[in-house]
C-alpha cells in the first residue's frame, strides 16, 4: 500500500489532529474508509501559530490511490466546513547558475554551464541577475523555456 501525501489548505487551527476520535469524525464525515487516513500533522509547529490565527496548512498521508483522489475531488468535512487537498508536490530543482530545471539535476556549484542572467538569458560575466540592465519586457527571456514570454526566475515549468 503506498501512501499519497497530500496538503490541506485552511484548516481551523482548534483541530487536534492527533486526537483518534477527531480523526475517526473526518473520514466519517468526508465518506472516506477507517484505514484511509494515516496521519494528520501541522506544517509549523502549533507553537508558531499567532493568537488570533484561524487557520492553517496540515499533510494529510492517505493510505491509497483511491482515497487520496476521493479526498482531493470531495474535499474534507472538518468542524462542518469542506477543507480543500492537493498532492503535496516537491518543489522542482532549479539550477541558479544556468536557471534551468536540469535533467539530470545538478546544483549551481556543480553546473556545467556558463552562468546566465534570469532576467534577459545572456551570458554575462560582467552582472548577475539584480544588476541586469534590462528593463523593457520584450527583452526578457527564459533559459529554460528559450522563449521571450517570461523571464527565467517567474518560470513555472518543471
Amino acid at each position: 500500500m503506498r501512501r499519497r501525501k497530500l496538503i490541506a489548505e485552511f484548516m481551523p487551527v482548534t483541530l487536534d489532529p492527533t486526537n483518534n476520535l477527531v480523526v475517526r469524525e473526518i473520514k466519517h464525515r468526508s465518506n472516506l474508509s477507517e484505514q484511509s487516513i494515516s496521519s494528520i500533522e501541522w506544517i509549523n509547529s502549533t507553537n508558531h501559530h499567532k493568537p488570533e490565527q484561524k487557520f492553517a496548512f496540515t499533510t494529510i498521508q492517505i493510505n491509497n490511490n483511491e482515497g487520496a483522489n476521493k479526498a482531493i475531488h470531495n474535499g474534507l468535512i472538518i468542524e462542518g466546513k469542506r477543507v480543500s487537498l492537493n498532492k503535496a508536490q516537491p518543489d522542482p530543482s532549479w539550477c541558479y547558475n544556468c536557471h534551468t530545471y536540469p535533467k539530470p539535476f545538478h546544483l549551481a556549484k556543480d553546473c556545467p554551464n556558463n552562468s546566465r542572467c534570469s532576467t534577459c538569458g545572456d551570458e554575462h560575466p560582467t552582472h548577475n541577475t539584480h544588476d541586469c540592465p534590462i528593463t523593457n519586457l520584450a527583452d526578457q527571456f527564459c533559459v529554460s523555456c528559450n522563449t521571450k514570454e517570461h523571464p527565467s526566475w517567474s518560470c513555472k515549468t518543471a
